[in-house]
């Protein structure tokens, strides 16, 4: 609220606009998009209210193009809700048909590719991580991104949950090396599976 106070107050004393012009702003966004509430247009489900909500807003946009509505989609997004969002754009110009088990093996496909370039990639002066590699990861990201998004799954909340599962592993894990008499780094091989998975050596 601090900031949009303080860029309001900057633009009234340049005579761009004010406080009211902004609150003004967005109430007439809030009843443009939401013609079901503050109109007569009646919807079936929270999934109708959505669709509505994306096609007034592309419309508003004067989106005439699927790639007009992808490239809209925010660059400064975390890039797993970016990748989503813009597929979810693309599937509702209805460009992704395939189910979820065609991109389970697109990624099975991609992880052999990904593998194939590692082991090419293992003598060569670049490394295995130069720029095909690198693309064939990103490609791999992008495809688990789509599977999620076939499941039904916010991709970047799912993220943050396996993140935190792991934080929350690598603490029960370090506790019994230190148990053990030993640091996290002590442990190794064998005894780091069975630290990992049963939180004891």
């Amino acid at each position: 609220m601090l900031q949009v106070a303080f860029h309001c107050e900057i633009e009234a004393e340049r005579g761009s606009f004010d406080w009211d012009d902004v609150c003004d702003e967005l109430c007439r966004k809030l009843i443009l998009r939401h013609p079901h509430v503050f109109g007569e247009v009646h919807v079936d489900g929270s999934e109708q209210v959505l669709q509505n909500w994306e096609q007034i807003k592309h419309d508003s946009k004067e989106h005439q193009t699927g790639t007009e509505r992808i490239r809209a989609v925010a660059s400064t997004l975390p890039a797993l809700m970016r990748a989503q969002k813009i597929q979810k754009r693309a599937s509702d110009v209805e460009f992704d048909k395939r189910d979820a088990d065609f991109v389970i093996k697109n990624i099975y496909t991609k992880l052999e590719k990904l593998q194939k370039s590692c082991n090419d990639g293992a003598d060569a002066s670049d490394g295995p991580g130069n720029a095909d590699t690198e693309a064939l990861f990103g490609d791999l990201l992008f495809d688990c991104v789509r599977l999620g998004r076939k499941l039904g799954f916010d991709c970047e909340e799912a993220l943050i949950c396996a993140s935190n599962h792991f934080a929350d592993r690598f603490e029960q894990a370090e506790n019994a090396a230190i148990a053990a008499g030993k640091t996290i780094s002590d442990v190794s091989g064998a005894d780091s599976d069975i630290i990992w998975h049963s939180g004891s050596i």
